[in-house]
């Protein structure tokens, strides 16, 4: 019953993930499926594999991250049973699993205590990962090396994202941000920048925001505004980079961006109406200034292209010179 259950588990996660549903009402229907089988799985009365379980308990976790109003309280019940099978558990992506675990976590005040116990965790995986590539690596090939290399920097980045959050939890804004700026050395090219970068912007401006609410506090109600302006103008880039797919694909990828800007638009507007249209808008600005960037950096000192003189498909001869002051795209291409 174990293995034909989690064979189900596995199938529809797969299917779920390859493709994220049109809708947001499919995907949520999706979500209570798969939600609903994997609490069948854990009430098992007996699990002969420890690594199955545990993956249960870390999808869990991801189906309660997805969900407009998640149990964070739940969150950090399910990330601590899914931690504890670590001993028992040898899994490569467990120091990523824990760091960004600690992302979800510190987030709010009321779980910071399972963000601190998953960064510690990923802190230790991430030290064992580095013993056995040591140990190792003289059997490793190249393209194993290289790929475990950039493993280690993506690992290296969220567990600045993860520790500059808890310190900012904590009241250390100087030092969130001090231990944030290591991430600026993270290389756009890297497999992980999809992830990276959202989750730096979105952390940055969360450390706004949490400072934001300490001089409000304190009375100094203007400085806070400017803060709450410089924590949207974070959102708002991480939202619009063109290193986030849209649309969302599968579960635990949804851009925490959005969730930051609905915060901020449901403190100053003291309601969540109108929150679709808002997001909507800011995706549709990023990617007219980005246009905008593309163009302003392309027509630069143009060079002219070298001239040409070819028929189309009708047998029309098409020069070049006739397209001059034009955008054009050409495409060249060959039946063979």
């Amino acid at each position: 019953a174990e293995e034909v259950l989690a064979a189900r588990i596995s199938n529809f996660a797969y299917e779920f993930n390859s493709e994220r549903p049109a809708t947001e009402e499919a995907f949520q229907e999706e979500s209570a499926q798969l939600e609903e089988m994997i609490k069948e799985f854990i009430d098992l009365p007996y699990h002969r594999n420890p690594a199955r379980l545990q993956d249960a308990y870390w999808t869990l976790f991801l189906v309660e991250k997805e969900k407009p109003n998640a149990n964070l309280a739940l969150m950090g019940e399910l990330a601590e049973k899914w931690a504890g099978y670590l001993d028992q558990v040898r899994d490569i992506w467990a120091d990523q699993k824990c760091l960004l675990g600690a992302v979800s976590l510190a987030q709010d005040s009321e779980t910071l205590g399972a963000a601190r116990t998953l960064l510690e965790s990923g802190q230790l995986e991430m030290e064992k990962f580095l013993r056995d590539r040591e140990l190792q690596s003289e059997h490793f090939s190249e393209v194993v090396y290289d790929a475990q290399e950039a493993h280690i920097r993506s690992s290296l980045a969220y567990l600045s994202i993860a520790s500059s959050l808890i310190q900012a939890q904590d009241g250390s804004f100087a030092e969130a941000e001090t231990t944030l700026s290591q991430v600026r050395d993270f290389d756009t090219e890297e497999d992980d920048a999809w992830t990276v970068f959202p989750l730096a912007d979105f952390t940055a401006g969360k450390i706004k925001e949490l400072r934001a609410e300490f001089v409000s506090d304190g009375g100094d109600e203007a400085a806070a505004q400017r803060l709450l302006t410089s924590a949207e103008e974070f959102y708002l880039h991480g939202l619009r980079g063109d290193y986030y797919p849209r649309p969302r694909y599968g579960v635990g990828w949804t851009n925490p961006n959005e969730i930051g800007l609905s915060g901020l638009f449901l403190k100053r507007q003291g309601t969540l109406e109108g929150v679709e249209d808002y997001l909507a808008s800011a995706i549709e600005g990023g990617l007219e200034e980005r246009r905008a960037e593309v163009l302003a950096s392309r027509i630069q000192d143009p060079e002219p292209i070298l001239p040409f003189a070819l028929n189309n498909l009708d047998g029309e001869e098409v020069a070049s010179e006739s397209y001059l002051g034009k955008v054009v795209v050409i495409n060249f291409w060959g039946t063979w």
